[in-house]
């Protein structure tokens, strides 16, 4: 095709290269646009045009004569090209016609880029007539960077998520990659916010032949699909590669959605292919985009990759990403950590039920503090039973193989606190089993200890009670006023000496409330993800970090001081016999009559203290849930 149209230029033998060069784009601007009523004389442009149509795959009549059915095969195809629709056979149309990137000087409101992206360039796309943006899921030099969705969105951008590790030959391809790739897409989708129904598009970012695509990018494909298909958030699979990589997985039903890498014409999956169906973008000039060096890290224009968008992409705008948290500017780990461990806990327990997954993804996080793997805790929150035992006895050790600071899917084992100090997460992770096991206090149960409760608050103010029966400056029983400045100085007290920081600290306390808000939306919502429910709530705490304790104070004692203070009352006076078993069992020296007239650890508050007890408590939850501030800090 090629060489007749140079022969129908007039080039000569030594000129003609079969290649869509200089002269064949002059020459054919130049000599062969037709349209309706054109007919062929002492050339053969119509009938060249005709047999370019049929090459691409439209029934048009090969007659020499530019007709009816002609003109419709042609605007059928301008239609799909996201060309201009007009039926006629001008330049653009036999570029499209006749090489991947047809005409690249056309315009397109797509593009891609490795460069991580500002407000700067965000608005320098815009002004420039882009309003699509496809950037990357990992690598850490080209990612997404933390806040950059926003910019995007802010600039009035939309995005496209791409996956590619390296992907440029034959060898990254294969099943057990796909499935990797896959588990690695999932996780970072869901950590950046990205809502089911998202088209991920994975690469093929190289010349992939016939028979590599069968041997290796087939393969690697039916992972990808048999690994997201395990997940519970429902993402899309799209192809990023030449025409023929695309097409043959979305026929063979491997791939949705395809971005085409038209770029490189003179692939041989481009050659002579038709565009593939379903096809979103279609990558055609790589340039500096002018007015950008003032914005980027060193200084030089950024290089974009300029794509045609289709009319059936769907790419992401603000209102299909959730909003997620960010701390001082940077990602969550903790978020990020529990995601990644969610993901894991849906692919390798596939089959198992959320609750249980979550149980699983908590209790790994629970048994990096050796303290939390006790009888006393295994008997308050055991495994589940029936066939979920065996996954949720197996799901720390594959956690733990997968933990990695490279991939950033290390154990996290502190969280930032905006303001304060770090908090135990294995602390949190108890506390949350607890209330995702025996669910939310009720309503009517605001005033009263709760046995979901045992693995927060309850047992830690216990704790907090025998230190102050131990501390032998204080003479027992005690007043009153002793009683009370001694909690007011200890209970949920951020304090940077630790061998004076006693059982029922600031971070404990921080974890005790974070765990009730994540354990109880849990148990609320049971076919929610675990990774969706601690973002909503470390979002909600890190756009205000008032929030959790007004939550907590608001949905745990109704935001009344006198519910706080029954509360804390019942803990030591309770007549559920499982919350006041576990106290007792808690109490050093349980073997003494705890009716006795014997004041010491193992003997309950008397009433005087309790009344101090749960004043402190009362006044320190109500105080933070207004102002975040309880009991002074120590220095």
């Amino acid at each position: 095709m090629m060489y007749a149209i140079q022969y129908g230029l007039n080039m000569s033998d030594s000129v003609a290269n079969g290649n869509f060069g200089p002269g064949t784009k002059t020459g054919l601007q130049a000599n062969a646009n037709v349209s309706q009523g054109s007919t062929d004389y002492d050339k053969n442009w119509v009938r060249l045009f005709q047999g370019a149509l049929r090459f691409n795959g439209y029934a048009s009549p090969f007659s020499g004569s530019f007709d009816a059915a002609t003109t419709s095969a042609t605007r059928d195809f301008q239609q799909y090209a996201e060309l201009p629709v007009h039926g006629s056979g001008d330049y653009r149309t036999w570029a499209s016609l006749l090489i991947s990137t047809g005409d690249e000087t056309r315009p397109g409101i797509s593009s891609d880029m490795s460069t991580q992206l500002n407000a700067g360039l965000c608005n320098a796309l815009y002004s420039a007539g882009y309003r699509t943006v496809g950037r990357y899921l990992t690598v850490t030099s080209k990612r997404y960077l933390p806040g950059e969705l926003k910019t995007i969105f802010d600039a009035g951008l939309e995005t496209f998520p791409i996956m590619q590790e390296a992907g440029t030959s034959i060898g990254y391809f294969n099943k057990e990659i796909g499935e990797g790739h896959a588990q690695q897409a999932a996780r970072r989708l869901r950590q950046l916010g990205f809502a089911a129904g998202t088209t991920v598009f994975f690469s093929v970012d190289f010349d992939a032949t016939d028979d590599a695509i069968s041997a290796a990018v087939i393969p690697y494909f039916q992972g990808v699909k048999e690994r997201l298909a395990r997940t519970r958030v429902g993402y899309k699979i799209g192809v990023y590669g030449t025409r023929n990589v695309c097409a043959r997985l979305i026929n063979g039903g491997l791939a949705e959605e395809a971005f085409i890498a038209s770029m490189s014409w003179g692939w041989s999956g481009n050659l002579g292919y038709p565009l593939p169906p379903a096809w979103s973008y279609d990558q055609i000039q790589n340039y500096a985009l002018a007015g950008t060096s003032g914005f980027t890290p060193d200084g030089t224009s950024m290089e974009i990759d300029k794509n045609v968008q289709s009319s059936r992409a769907s790419p992401v705008g603000k209102f299909d990403v959730l909003a997620t948290p960010l701390v001082a500017g940077a990602f969550d780990r903790f978020y990020w950590m529990v995601t990644h461990l969610t993901v894991l806990a849906e692919i390798t327990g596939y089959n198992i039920g959320l609750t249980d997954q979550s149980h699983a993804v908590l209790y790994y996080i629970q048994g990096k503090n050796a303290e939390y793997l006790t009888a006393k805790f295994v008997a308050y929150l055991p495994p589940p039973v029936g066939f979920a035992t065996d996954f949720f006895n197996s799901f720390p050790s594959w956690a733990t193989a997968q933990e990695s600071t490279a991939a950033e899917t290390d154990f996290v084992g502190s969280f930032a606190v905006p303001g304060g100090t770090p908090a135990t997460t294995p602390h949190l992770a108890v506390t949350a089993r607890g209330y995702l096991k025996y669910g939310r206090p009720t309503t009517g149960q605001r005033s009263t200890a709760e046995v979901a409760d045992l693995g927060g608050w309850v047992l830690d103010l216990v704790t907090l009670w025998i230190n102050f029966a131990e501390d032998a400056t204080i003479p027992h029983p005690a007043t009153y006023s002793a009683t009370k400045t001694w909690f007011a100085k200890y209970l949920g007290v951020r304090d940077s000496n630790e061998s004076t920081q006693k059982s029922f600290s600031f971070d404990d306390l921080v974890g005790d409330i974070d765990g009730y808000l994540i354990g109880s939306l849990a148990s609320d919502t049971p076919n929610r993800p675990l990774d969706d429910v601690v973002r909503e709530i470390r979002t909600n705490i890190a756009a205000d970090p008032l929030w959790r304790y007004s939550a907590f104070y608001s949905q745990r004692f109704g935001s009344s001081i006198a519910n706080a203070k029954a509360a804390a009352t019942d803990v030591f006076t309770s007549g559920n016999i499982f919350v006041d078993t576990a106290v007792r069992f808690t109490f050093d020296g349980i073997t003494m009559d705890v009716r006795s007239g014997y004041q010491g650890p193992g003997i309950p508050p008397t009433a005087t203290e309790l009344n101090a007890i749960s004043d402190v408590w009362a006044t320190l939850v109500s105080t933070m849930a207004t102002s975040g501030a309880g009991a002074a800090p120590a220095p």
